[in-house]
């Protein structure tokens, strides 16, 4: 199987009972492309959030309790390395104009950098956004919009 053609998605369980603990789909070529949807990266250097952050249409950033995990992790490792600069990157579903989307996505950013602000982050933190260019979904269900109204978090790799 072609590498492009693997890719991990992830669900919340509707029980504390985990009856399917892994699931494997291979996407057809006819169904979407290989490079239709944006790998999403679950690292700490470059880390999604999506879903439960952001409703339609909105740059209210609504973080669940795994960002804050996250972020508290994130708060120490920038302590430690002061000349780090963090990069958060906002993304849109596909629904209205193209520059309003770039712009959402760029709303989402800064809510985010505020919220990190409001934990005590003090390091630079640049923003910028994809809008709807890179969804790591379909945009033909609701499902899939919700994935790709996501915020990145990216730090530079050592060498930059």
């Amino acid at each position: 199987i072609g590498e492009k053609r693997i890719t991990l998605d992830y669900q919340q369980s509707p029980s504390e009972a985990l009856r399917e603990p892994l699931r494997f789909v291979v996407y057809a070529p006819s169904e979407s492309p290989p490079d239709a949807f944006e790998k999403t990266s679950f690292t700490f250097t470059n880390m999604t959030f999506s879903q439960a952050n952001f409703a339609f249409d909105s740059d209210e950033f609504r973080p669940g309790e795994p960002f804050r995990l996250y972020a508290d992790s994130l708060k120490t490792y920038l302590q430690l390395n002061p000349g780090k600069i963090l990069s958060i990157v906002g993304h849109t579903d596909h629904i209205d104009t193209e520059a309003y989307n770039y712009d959402l996505g760029l709303r989402r950013a800064k809510s985010a950098r505020q919220f990190l602000r409001s934990m005590g982050i003090t390091s630079e933190i640049a923003v910028e956004s994809m809008g709807e260019t890179r969804p790591v979904a379909t945009n033909k269900t609701e499902e899939g919009r919700a994935k790709n109204r996501r915020v990145n978090f990216v730090l530079p790799d050592e060498g930059q």
